[in-house]
């Protein structure tokens, strides 16, 4: 018999131990936390899911997650555990493993480990336009690129070159706006995960996130960065 709820959420943290630019970069120190604890605790607080869970390779993240509240029912596998492994490949292996329980959920959300700056509610909205879209699969994390594209330049062999040349003229205001992926969350049906659906298409629905909430921290100094912002507005 299988146990399955209309309504079971499940969160998933995908953190692997690797990270070539910042070196264990999902439990590198803020304010005396890492940076994993934040997120976790963000998570366990706001009540949303049944289970937050987190998929990692390393022990000691296993540890210190297990301290913070979040559970870890397996070990990620290593074939799961590189840096070319897709974040919907790694829940979909946590989605398999709790239905071998007999466990089925409606609604996964996976959670990046260093979406620090995350405010809950944007995921109680991804549900609720979830719930109220019923031929979409996806709800993705969206966020205005900063800069105008069309001012984008290349530096080569110490030249210089516009890479839209008609464009740099142009004013601001006249320009069309970009997003990116905010790389916070994305929340799906489970069966969309299961399906390989991918997460970024016609059928996902966009949640714009303020870029004062957004930071991708990639290199040093966008830990440097996160380092100045108050204490307050991270927790």
């Amino acid at each position: 018999m299988v146990f399955i709820e209309k309504k079971m959420k499940l969160a998933i943290i995908p953190a692997r131990s690797g990270s070539k630019r910042i070196k264990n970069k999902n439990i590198t120190k803020v304010y005396g936390k890492p940076i994993i604890y934040y997120v976790i605790k963000k998570l366990l607080r706001s009540k949303i899911f049944d289970k937050v869970v987190v998929s990692t390779d390393s022990d000691r993240i296993i540890k210190l997650s297990n301290v913070y509240g979040a559970e870890v029912p397996f070990k990620r596998p290593k074939y799961l555990s590189d840096d070319k492994t897709r974040a919907s490949s790694v829940v979909k292996h946590a989605i398999n493993y709790y239905k071998r329980k007999k466990i089925e959920f409606k609604y996964v959300c996976c959670v990046y480990p260093t979406s620090i700056l995350l405010n809950t509610d944007n995921i109680r909205k991804a549900l609720t336009l979830l719930e109220r879209n019923k031929n979409k699969k996806f709800v993705i994390t969206i966020t205005k690129y900063k800069h105008p594209l069309e001012r984008a330049l290349t530096y080569e062999k110490k030249i210089i070159k516009p890479i839209f040349p008609k464009k740099i003229k142009e004013r601001t205001q006249d320009l069309k706006v970009y997003y990116h992926d905010a790389a916070q969350f994305y929340l799906g049906r489970s069966v969309s995960f299961e399906k390989d659906i991918e997460p970024i298409s016609k059928s996902s629905i966009p949640l714009i996130i303020n870029s004062s909430r957004v930071l991708d921290i990639d290199e040093y100094n966008d830990l440097e960065l996160l380092q100045k912002i108050k204490l307050n507005y991270i927790i």
